[in-house]
C-alpha cells in the first residue's frame, strides 16, 4: 500500500510540473470564493480588470510570490489520497470533491502549460485560507521562459476551483490531460476563477553609496536608505547606479522638478552632490528611475534620508552632540536601523523635548518569525539594542505626555548626567525594554540621573525587566545580563505608578539583577504586588541583586502583597525554591515613610516567598527603618515574611523604630534551619528542623527526610523543586533569643544579657555571620540618613 502512495504522489508531482494547465468547471453556482490575491517579499499588484493583474517586480527582484487567498474551508489532498486508499472499494469518498486547487500556467505551443500549482490549505491569523504560488526563473524554464528585465513583460494565467473526479478514477491520474477538458469529468456545479496575469519589471538601481568621511549607510527596504554623518559634514557625493545602466535614466526630484543627472562614471553610475546647511540637521532626497530602452518599463522612485548625527567623532574625548530632537530621531533610526553605536559617544549640549510620537532608540527586529525566538535577544538577529553612551550633560530630556521613554533595548549601554521630566510617562521613566534572554554582560550603566518633580511613569521611575514568554516564561532577561544604578535622584512630588496597576514596581527599578547603590528617592510609589521604595522584586532566580547605601523618604503604597520601603519582594515564580535572595546594605528609610500592602509588608523588603533552602551568600545588613508600616498580615519592621532561613541568610544589624507599627523586626517565616530544636519542632507558626541530621532520598529530593533524636527517620516538609542539601543549618535562634542580632528595634539594644536576648562572654552564635555591634550603632546609622538626605538635596 505504501509503494502504490508514493507512486501515485510521484506520478502526480511530474504531471503538475510538467504538463499543461487542468481544466476546472466552468459554472458560477458554487461556494468558493477567492478573497484575496498580493505579492510578498516584494514586488506590487494592481486589479487592471475584472479578471487581470498586472504585477511590478523591482528592479533587483529574482522571484515573484503570489498569495492567493479564500474564505472557504477546504479539504487537504493528503486527506483525500488516505481517504480514497482507505475506502477504495466503496462507491465514493466524496473528499475529492472539496480540494481547492491552483495552477499558473502559461500558453505555449505545447499547449497551456503549469509553471507552479499550488492547494490552496494554509490556514491565516485571521482564519482564511491561502497559498503562496513562486514564481522563478527555475520554474519559467519549463515554459521556454523567464521573468521579464526592464521593458520586457511576460502573460500567464492563474486558474482556481475544486478537483473533483469521479469514483472510478485513480488520484494518481490527476494532471493527466491539461488543456483538454474531454479527457476528465467535473462537477458542473462548482465555479472556476481565471486571471490574466501581466507581469512586468520596474527600472531601479542596484546600489547606492557614498563617499563622506564617518557615515553610516543603512539599506532600510528595496527603495529607501539612510545616511548617517557627523554634524561638521557640509558636502559630499552620492554614487547611484542603475541595475541597467544603458537602459536607465536616473532623475533628482525637488518638489515638482524633476532635474536629470548628467554626471555619469565610466562604469554607468551617476555622482550627485549633496550640500547641507548649517541648520540642516535632516535631507530628504528622492531619485527618480525612467527606463529609456526598447519597450517599456515602471519607473521606480527612491527615497534617501540624510541625517547629521551631531557634532564631534564619537570619541569619548569629542563625542557627538545632541542638539535637537531631530539629533536624537536620526540617532533613534540609525539604532534601530541595525547600528548599535557600540563604542560611540553622544552628548547633550542642550535641553531636549521629545516628539509626541517618539519610538525609543533600540528595538525588537520587525521581521521575527516564530523559529527566531530560539536564538534568545540576539544581538543583530532578534534586536537592535543601544551600546553605546550618552553623557546628559546636566541637561533636561523632557517627555511630553503619554510619550515613551528614550531608550528601548540597551545592550552595553551608559547613561549619565541626564535630568528626565514628564508630566505623564508612558512606560519606564528612562529604559522601556530591559530585555536579554541568553545575554551576559552589562545592559547598562546608569548614573547621576535625576527624575525631576512633578513627573509621573506608568511603570518604574528609570529602568526595569519585563517577560516576554515567546523568548522565556521566567525572567526577562539571563541572570548574567545586568543593571548598575547609581548616584541617582527620584525627586519629590514623583509618583512612580501613576494608574496603581503595576506590579513589580520600584522608585528606582522594577524586575532587574545587578546593583543600586548610592541612590535616594522621595516619590510616591503605588502598585499591586511588589512594591519597593527603591525596586519591585529581581528578575532573574539566579541573578545577583543587590541595593546598597541608598535612601528612601517617600511613600510606597500596594493594594496587594509583598510591600517594602527598599525591596518589594524576592523573585517571584515558584520555579525557583533553590534562587539567590536580594541582599541590601546599609539602606536607610526615613521618619516620615509610609508602606503600606495586604500581606507581607515591610520596613525593608517586604517579603520572600519562594525561596525553601539559600544555597548563596548574601547579606541584608545594616539597614534602619524609622518610618510606619500597615497591612493585614506579616507586618515587619525589616521584614514582613521569610520562607526559609538557614546559615547562608547573613541577615544583622537592621534597626526600627519602636512605634512603626510592628512588634516584630521579621514578622513570620516559615522554615528555619538550626541545630537550637529538635527536628520538625512547630512553634509560633514555625517549622524548625536540622539538616545536619537529615537523610537524602534519592527518589524523592522535594521531601526532607529528618532523623529525631531517637534515630528515627520522619517525613519533613516537601517543596516542590526544592532539592534540599544537608548541613545548611545555623547554629542559633534567629526568631527567639538571637532575634536582636537580625533585627531589633529602637527599644532594644545587644548589650550582653539586655533584654534577656544576648549571649554572654561568647560571640553571636549565627552559624557562619556574627554581629558585635552596641548600641553606638543605632545614632550613628541615624546620623548617617540624614546626613544622606541633606547632601541629596543640597545637590538637587
Amino acid at each position: 500500500m505504501k509503494k502504490r502512495i508514493l507512486s501515485l504522489l510521484l506520478t502526480l508531482v511530474m504531471a503538475l510540473l510538467l504538463l499543461p494547465a487542468p481544466a476546472f468547471a466552468e459554472n458560477t453556482n458554487s461556494n468558493f470564493t477567492v478573497s484575496g490575491i498580493e505579492t510578498v517579499d516584494g514586488g506590487a499588484i494592481q486589479k487592471t480588470g475584472e479578471n487581470a493583474y498586472t504585477v511590478t517586480l523591482d528592479a533587483e527582484q529574482t522571484e515573484l510570490k503570489l498569495r492567493v487567498s479564500s474564505d472557504t474551508v477546504p479539504h487537504h489532498y493528503a486527506e483525500a489520497v488516505e481517504q480514497y486508499n482507505d475506502e477504495e472499494d466503496e462507491e465514493e469518498t466524496g473528499y475529492w470533491k472539496n480540494i481547492i486547487f491552483g495552477v499558473v500556467y502559461k500558453v505555449t505551443e505545447k499547449g497551456n502549460s503549469a509553471i507552479t500549482n499550488e492547494e490552496i490549505d494554509k490556514k491565516s491569523d485571521s482564519g482564511t485560507y491561502y497559498s503562496d504560488f513562486t514564481i522563478n526563473d527555475q520554474n519559467l524554464k519549463y515554459v521556454d521562459s523567464a521573468l521579464p528585465k526592464a521593458g520586457e513583460t511576460i502573460t500567464c494565467t492563474l486558474l482556481l476551483g475544486f478537483w473533483n473526479i469521479e469514483e472510478d478514477d485513480e488520484p494518481g491520474d490527476i494532471g493527466y490531460g491539461y488543456g483538454n477538458e474531454s479527457d476528465k469529468k467535473y462537477d458542473k456545479d462548482r465555479t472556476q476563477y481565471k486571471y490574466t496575469l501581466t507581469v512586468q519589471r520596474a527600472v531601479g538601481l542596484s546600489e547606492i553609496d557614498t563617499d563622506a568621511e564617518g557615515k553610516s549607510l543603512t539599506k532600510n527596504d528595496a527603495k529607501t536608505y539612510t545616511i548617517s554623518v557627523p554634524l561638521k559634514t557640509k558636502k559630499f557625493d552620492l554614487t547611484i547606479t542603475p541595475e541597467e545602466p544603458d537602459k536607465t535614466r536616473v532623475y533628482a526630484v525637488n518638489s515638482s522638478t524633476e532635474t536629470e543627472l548628467t554626471n555619469k562614471t565610466e562604469k554607468g553610475a551617476y555622482q550627485y552632490t549633496v550640500n547641507l546647511g548649517e541648520n540642516e540637521y535632516t535631507k530628504s532626497l528622492t531619485f527618480l528611475c525612467k527606463y529609456n530602452g526598447e519597450g517599456s518599463a515602471v519607473d521606480a522612485e527612491y527615497t534617501v534620508n540624510i541625517v547629521r548625527s551631531g557634532e564631534g567623532t564619537g570619541t569619548e574625548d569629542d563625542p557627538y552632540l545632541l542638539r535637537t530632537a531631530e539629533d536624537l530621531l536620526n540617532l533613534q533610526q540609525k539604532v534601530n536601523g541595525g547600528d548599535t553605536c557600540d563604542g560611540k559617544y553622544y552628548r547633550f549640549a542642550n535641553d531636549i523635548t521629545l516628539p509626541a510620537d517618539w519610538e525609543p532608540i533600540g528595538c525588537l527586529k520587525g521581521d521575527l518569525e516564530k523559529g527566531d525566538y530560539s536564538y534568545g535577544h540576539k544581538v543583530g538577529t532578534t534586536i537592535f539594542p543601544f551600546s553605546g553612551s550618552i553623557d546628559g550633560n546636566n541637561k533636561t530630556l523632557t517627555v511630553p505626555e503619554g510619550g515613551k521613554p528614550l531608550l528601548g533595548y540597551v545592550f552595553g549601554a551608559e547613561v549619565k548626567n541626564l535630568n528626565i521630566y514628564g508630566e505623564k510617562i508612558n512606560g519606564y521613566g528612562l529604559v522601556n525594554d530591559l530585555h536579554g534572554v541568553n545575554l551576559s554582560g552589562s545592559a547598562i550603566v546608569i548614573d547621576n540621573v535625576a527624575l525631576k518633580s512633578g513627573s509621573s511613569t506608568l511603570k518604574s521611575g528609570l529602568i526595569g525587566a519585563e517577560i516576554d514568554k515567546r523568548f522565556n516564561s521566567y525572567a526577562g532577561a539571563s541572570a548574567g545580563f545586568t543593571v548598575t544604578v547609581r548616584n541617582c535622584t527620584i525627586e519629590k512630588d514623583v509618583v512612580v505608578g501613576y494608574d496603581g496597576t503595576q506590579s513589580e514596581i520600584g522608585s528606582i527599578a522594577g524586575r532587574m539583577q545587578g546593583t543600586v547603590e548610592n541612590c535616594v528617592s522621595y516619590a510616591t510609589v503605588k502598585g499591586v504586588n511588589y512594591v519597593g521604595g527603591i525596586i519591585g522584586t529581581k528578575d532573574n532566580a539566579l541573578g545577583d541583586c543587590t541595593v546598597n547605601n541608598c535612601t528612601f523618604g517617600g511613600t510606597v503604597e500596594a493594594s496587594g502583597n509583598n510591600a517594602g520601603g527598599i525591596v518589594g519582594g524576592g523573585y517571584n515564580d515558584s520555579s525557583a525554591p533553590n534562587g539567590i535572595h536580594v541582599g541590601v546594605k546599609n539602606c536607610a528609610v526615613t521618619k516620615d515613610v509610609a508602606v503600606s500592602g495586604k500581606e507581607n509588608v515591610g520596613g525593608i523588603l517586604g517579603g520572600d516567598e519562594i525561596v525553601a533552602q539559600a544555597w548563596n551568600s548574601y547579606a541584608i545588613t545594616d539597614n534602619t527603618f524609622l518610618g510606619k508600616v500597615k497591612g493585614e498580615k506579616n507586618v515587619g519592621g525589616i521584614i514582613g515574611y521569610y520562607r526559609s532561613l538557614n546559615k547562608f541568610d547573613n541577615i544583622s544589624n537592621n534597626i526600627y523604630a519602636a512605634d512603626c507599627g510592628a512588634t516584630k523586626g521579621i514578622a513570620a517565616v516559615q522554615y528555619v534551619d538550626t541545630n537550637q530544636f529538635a527536628n520538625l519542632t512547630e512553634k509560633d507558626g514555625t517549622t524548625y528542623f536540622n539538616t545536619s541530621k537529615m537523610e537524602i532520598n534519592r527518589q524523592d529530593t522535594n521531601t526532607l527526610y529528618l532523623y529525631a533524636n531517637d534515630g528515627t527517620l520522619m517525613k519533613g516538609p516537601t517543596v516542590r523543586g526544592c532539592d534540599w542539601k544537608a548541613d545548611h543549618n545555623r547554629t542559633d535562634d534567629p526568631l527567639g533569643k538571637d532575634a536582636v542580632k537580625l533585627c531589633r528595634s529602637t527599644n532594644e539594644s545587644l548589650l550582653p544579657d539586655d533584654n534577656g536576648a544576648g549571649t554572654p562572654g561568647n560571640a553571636p552564635a549565627t552559624g557562619d555571620t556574627g554581629v558585635l555591634v552596641w548600641v553606638i550603632a543605632l545614632p550613628v546609622a541615624a546620623l548617617a540618613a540624614a546626613f544622606v538626605l541633606k547632601r541629596k538635596e543640597r545637590e538637587a
